[in-house]
């Protein structure tokens, strides 16, 4: 005789990978007017993805070196990180593209400067992003602005796009 079984969904499993790519920066703030004032620059690191509930939210620490940076009345502004986000990363758990939204806190340790006058060496920004999944594969696009002044003489902040790809091997 034939019995019914549903088979259990998979239960989810914590990732470990690695990421990089291209940041597109730019200083923000009252005084701030160069328009085509941007630092193109990479990042990469690597990341940890713990499932919380049903693969639906996770928790996505990271640790990343990061470029960015801008132009302020004509002058490179070059700030190089170690930054930290501290992600929620939230799945719509589709079948073909697996879409995320990250969002959470990053916390950024100025590794190096250029042209940064007085520069605060730790900073606080927020970050949103959309990654797409394929399989261990993923492309990530995210925002952050930054929420800390990157100079203690000057009220400018950082405002960074990055666009990143990543394998997990777990």
């Amino acid at each position: 005789m034939a019995t019914d079984q549903q088979s259990a969904p998979a239960t989810p499993v914590p990732r470990l990978g690695v990421e990089g790519g291209f940041t597109f920066g730019n200083l923000t703030g009252p005084n701030v007017n160069d328009v085509f004032g941007s630092r193109f620059g990479i990042v990469e690191g690597i990341f940890l993805n713990l499932p919380l509930r049903d693969s639906i939210l996770g928790f996505q620490p990271e640790v990343l070196y990061e470029q960015r940076g801008g132009k302020l009345d004509g002058s490179l502004y070059q700030l190089d990180y170690l930054a930290v986000p501290l992600l929620v990363d939230i799945n719509f758990g589709m079948p073909v593209f697996n879409p995320d939204i990250l969002i959470g806190p990053c916390f950024d340790d100025v590794v190096a400067t250029e042209g940064v006058p007085d520069a605060n060496h730790f900073e606080v920004g927020a970050m949103v992003g959309l990654q797409v999944n394929l399989s261990g594969f993923f492309v990530s696009g995210r925002y952050e602005l930054g929420l800390t002044n990157v100079s203690a003489s000057q009220n400018i902040q950082t405002d960074t796009f990055t666009l990143m790809a990543g394998l997990s091997y777990i």
